[in-house]
């Protein structure tokens, strides 16, 4: 009887143990979709001001070789 009783008592930790090594398995994957979410934010949000560089570049070349005529 007392074997079971340290048996089971000893099981109690490796339970634990595995219990926080599932969370931190979850933890992890959760930081790393978090991320790859930023990641994918941070590349859009670098084609979007390449784009709008592009935009501006194109806008300052067009005022050079076509500016406003003054209506007057």
């Amino acid at each position: 009887m007392g074997e079971s009783k340290v048996l089971k008592s000893a099981e109690i930790p490796l339970q634990e143990l595995n219990a926080q090594a599932i969370s931190d398995a979850i933890a992890e994957a959760e930081a790393e979709a978090a991320i790859a979410e930023a990641e994918a934010i941070i590349a859009e949000a670098e084609r979007a001001i390449t784009m709008a560089e592009e935009a501006l570049r194109f806008a300052e070349t067009e005022a050079v070789l076509n500016p406003p005529t003054c209506r007057g």
